[in-house]
């Protein structure tokens, strides 16, 4: 398992590698406003994934007399959560809209806008780790083997046939010391 990840994590390097050197810009979407949910998904130099959930009847709240222009400045500075790192961003946003009938104001909650961006060379960096992990492990794994007296290919003790492996028939690697001695005998 931990294989078939390795290699899915150098795929997603690779193709992250490639969309960062071609600079094309790439669009997926599926739905649009009038669906439940909406996805769109743009690739250029930077990954912004943009989920969209809509209201299938706007939530209708009814507001008092506000001062004229305080209702623009109020939707203006409508927080909207959001988190900068870098050049990282996460943000939520509800889209609303406002409508004046009979001296009264009407908010319209249409849905919840989340949007996340990530640079492209953070997911290469990021679908590297895996795969440089691996390799350590197995570097550590093989040295450990090799310490013991065993078989780098399936962990088979060979020390009374340094040669080859009965097991799996890998050729062991002799250090040069025993490789002399073992040929002047």
């Amino acid at each position: 398992m931990l294989k078939v990840l390795t290699a899915l994590s150098l795929l997603l390097c690779v193709l992250t590698a490639a969309l960062w050197v071609c600079n094309r810009p790439l669009d997926f979407s599926r739905g649009n406003d009038q669906t439940p949910t909406s996805w769109n998904l743009t690739v250029q130099r930077r990954v912004k994934f943009l989920h969209r959930t809509s209201f299938a009847t706007p939530i209708v709240t009814r507001v008092g007399d506000f001062p004229a222009g305080s209702i623009s400045a109020w939707l203006a500075s409508h927080p909207a959560t959001s988190v900068n790192f870098s050049d990282c961003s996460w943000r939520k946003h509800d889209r609303i809209d406002a409508t004046t009938s009979a001296g009264e104001i009407e908010l319209n909650y249409r849905g919840i806008d989340r949007e996340l961006t990530v640079p492209l060379w953070i997911l290469f960096v990021a679908s590297l780790l895996l795969p440089a992990v691996n390799l350590v492990a197995n570097a550590i794994r093989q040295r450990g083997l090799k310490r013991a007296g065993c078989c780098t290919g399936c962990g088979y003790d060979v020390r009374a046939t340094p040669r080859r492996c009965p097991e799996c028939g890998t050729k062991i690697k002799m250090p040069p010391i025993a490789a002399a001695r073992d040929a002047s005998v």
